[in-house]
């Protein structure tokens, strides 16, 4: 299947998301530094306190970041993957995390609408959904996250950019291959992991991004972070 028809649960089954933690750091340049400053953008925009969705919350890295020195925090997550739910769930009993939080499979139509939230991130998830205006895709994700939250509320999210078209894709991919492998990937791993990327991921240009946020209702979203392909913004609900 390609980026157009693969459901995204489907990207993260047990054996994938049991390995995710090590994957990750090999696959996303500055993941952890990422994270960081995600934490540091919501501490100057709403300080220590906020109730937040997490959006495709994975193994709970954001749980994990956002809760920190913040108990007053509170979080509804949802993931369409099971496996990486059970994930997150155990991250956040090893970790001793007391902040209130509730856990949903399911994608955001599973978020009742009328919950307002503070803020919500939306972390290495947006490329994997399909840009087109289905259900599925790119548009009714960032509608339903920018239907939940308060105006003025932020979004925090990150994601791998990419034009296709441009005459340095293909070099730019490579150079990302080369990252994975100077980061201790098995190469037949990567072989089979970057190919997998390639054709499951959604990838779009910074002028797609931004058509999709104003469409969304979000204000032009200020880049913070970028490592190669991986792009760190924040933006609000207008």
């Amino acid at each position: 299947m390609t980026s157009d028809d693969k459901p995204a649960t489907n990207l993260f089954d047990q054996k994938r998301a049991t390995s995710y933690e090590d994957r990750v750091r090999q696959v996303v340049p500055g993941y952890d530094a990422l994270h960081d400053l995600s934490l540091l953008m919501f501490n100057r925009e709403i300080g220590n306190a906020g109730h937040f969705l997490i959006a495709g919350c994975g193994s709970g890295s954001e749980l994990s970041s956002l809760s920190r020195q913040s108990p007053n925090r509170t979080f509804n997550a949802f993931d369409p993957s099971s496996d990486m739910i059970n994930m997150a769930r155990a991250r956040v009993k090893t970790e001793n995390i007391s902040n209130s939080i509730d856990f949903r499979t399911g994608t955001i139509d599973d978020i009742l609408s009328n919950q307002k939230f503070d803020a919500a991130t939306l972390i290495l998830v947006l490329h994997f959904i399909v840009d087109d205006e289905s259900t599925k895709g790119k548009s009714h994700l960032l509608r339903g996250i920018s239907d939940r939250l308060k105006p003025g509320a932020p979004l925090v999210f990150a994601e791998a950019l990419a034009d296709r078209a441009t005459p340095h894709f293909d070099s730019d991919m490579n150079l990302w291959r080369q990252h994975m492998l100077l980061k201790g990937m098995d190469p037949t791993d990567e072989a089979k992991g970057f190919k997998r990327i390639i054709s499951q991921m959604a990838l779009i240009s910074e002028n797609r991004l931004n058509e999709l946020l104003k469409q969304s209702g979000f204000t032009p979203a200020q880049n913070f972070y970028r490592a190669h392909t991986i792009h760190g913004w924040i933006t609000r609900k207008v």
